[in-house]
């Protein structure tokens, strides 16, 4: 794993002091971290740049941030929502959505919540030899891999795929265990990408249907729940 560089981290918060409170939480937690400032969606869209995270505020102008997250999750790799409603986590989880920070809480204990989210989401990166030669991969951005032919071809977000070459399943498995769960024989899911379980399919984030084996159905939904503990 390499750490990323120039991390960018954003903050939304229309409330001047809790835009103040988080950055310098968010400073105290990831030191190197560049970090810019808003008091609104619409400024943040404006400013036209892709962060690696960002910290939005549940409650925005009196309206909540929920509805904006397909907005938000285009121009960010995570996204942690904050709020003094701690119930608001119920409602928080989204395919990027990787904490939630009650304002309520402890300052020290939220630091090390965002130093958490660091060093789980924000460090890793996993290198594929492709057919275009090497590709460095956030592997959260993995919706599946499957076996096709001889070739593993990886779904990705944004619509891409990779097809990766000089390799099997068997040796990619100690590096993608702990991000892909397996569904059925030679298909691998991200289960950040579930958006719906039904008894014997899911359905992602690309909008494909993935059949569940019986033996496997029951690991892919405890991984799916621990997404949320």
């Amino acid at each position: 794993m390499e750490q990323e560089e120039n991390m960018t981290v954003a903050v939304i918060d229309d409330n001047g002091e809790w835009r103040k409170i988080l950055s310098s939480m968010v400073k105290e937690a990831i030191p190197s971290a560049c970090i810019n400032v808003f008091g609104s969606v619409r400024a943040f869209v404006a400013d036209n740049t892709h962060y690696n995270l960002v910290i939005a505020d549940v409650v925005l102008a009196e309206k909540e941030v929920f509805a904006y997250a397909e907005i938000l999750e285009r121009r960010v790799d995570y996204v942690v929502y904050a709020s003094v409603i701690k119930e608001k986590a119920t409602f928080a989880y989204f395919p990027k959505t990787v904490g939630f920070i009650s304002k309520l809480d402890d300052r020290t204990e939220n630091v090390c919540k965002i130093k958490g989210i660091h060093d789980r989401f924000l460090v890793k990166i996993l290198t594929f030899d492709t057919e275009y030669g090497k590709v460095n991969v956030n592997p959260d951005a993995i919706i599946m891999m499957n076996v096709e032919s001889r070739d593993i071809k990886v779904a990705m977000e944004n619509k891409k795929e990779l097809i990766l070459k000089r390799t099997s399943m068997r040796k990619m498995l100690p590096f993608i265990e702990p991000f892909l769960v397996c569904a059925k024989k030679g298909i691998f899911i991200n289960p950040r990408h579930i958006v719906r379980i039904y008894a014997n399919k899911v359905v992602l984030t690309h909008g494909m249907e993935v059949a569940l084996s019986r033996r496997q159905a029951d690991e892919v939904i405890e991984r799916f729940k621990r997404l949320f503990i």
